[in-house]
């Protein structure tokens, strides 16, 4: 039962601190046991959304230091 319900939680995009907390897991534990189960299509639109924010930055001006 445990399994299934981390399985379903990272398949529902659940934050993995919140599932390692309601499954009694530490973050690290939870990452060890369940990372094989996250989603590869999940993770591709992830790093595709890290992408374009990357993207984002990447085109805003710099700012300026401006001394007093």
């Amino acid at each position: 039962m445990r399994h299934t319900r981390a399985t379903q939680m990272l398949e529902a995009s659940v934050a993995p601190a919140v599932a390692a907390l309601e499954l009694g897991h530490s973050i690290k534990m939870f990452f060890e046991v369940y990372a094989k189960w996250v989603n590869v299509s999940k993770r591709k639109e992830d790093l595709a959304k890290v992408n374009r924010n990357l993207a984002k930055v990447c085109q805003r001006p710099t700012l300026k230091v401006v001394n007093y």
